[in-house]
């Protein structure tokens, strides 16, 4: 997965949650599996999901993190993050699945 496909993945993810106002431990941990795989095939992670993985990967071993504000306080800003990133980004560049 390149980081363009986790963009539109995370969005899509976001999209089937009902626009859920805030992640569980289970959800952060599979976003953090998607992030390596995005790691794996484009060597580093950039932009967003690196933006990403640097947010989430303190919390998941956090558990006092999982407080309804704290959490509720960033899924939001992945949301708004990856809106940004999306009009930014992904609008000017035409899809390709080469790689």
């Amino acid at each position: 997965m390149i980081h363009r496909e986790f963009c539109l993945w995370l969005d899509g993810f976001f999209s089937l949650e009902n626009n859920a106002s805030k992640l569980t431990p289970k959800q952060l941990n599979i976003i953090d599996s998607h992030l390596n795989l995005v790691k794996l095939i484009d060597g580093e992670l950039q932009g967003f999901p690196k933006w990403l993985k640097v947010m989430i990967t303190p919390r998941l071993s956090d558990s006092h993190f999982f407080d309804q504000t704290k959490i509720e306080n960033l899924t939001l800003e992945i949301k708004t993050q990856l809106v940004s990133f999306n009009i930014l980004t992904l609008s000017r560049q035409p899809y390709s699945s080469e790689r």
